[in-house]
């Protein structure tokens, strides 16, 4: 391997991990109506229940965001 190509794959590799923190992802939760006690919609207009408590503990174990959508 040559020099130059060494240093493109060092080059690289440091790219990588210095834009992984760029990188976002998004978990998308739809919900549909109120389905107590999985997800429930408050009168703030919020959501809680036990799957969007699922979808937050996910979510932030890989690092991502969460989004809920209202699938009326």
């Amino acid at each position: 391997m040559t020099f130059s190509i060494k240093i493109k794959v060092l080059i690289a590799i440091i790219f990588l991990f210095i834009s992984r923190p760029l990188l976002s992802c998004t978990l998308v939760l739809a919900v549909s109506d109120d389905f107590p006690p999985y997800h429930m919609r408050h009168a703030d207009n919020t959501c809680s229940g036990v799957s969007i408590d699922i979808a937050k503990l996910l979510v932030k174990k890989v690092g991502c965001n969460l989004a809920v959508l209202d699938v009326k």
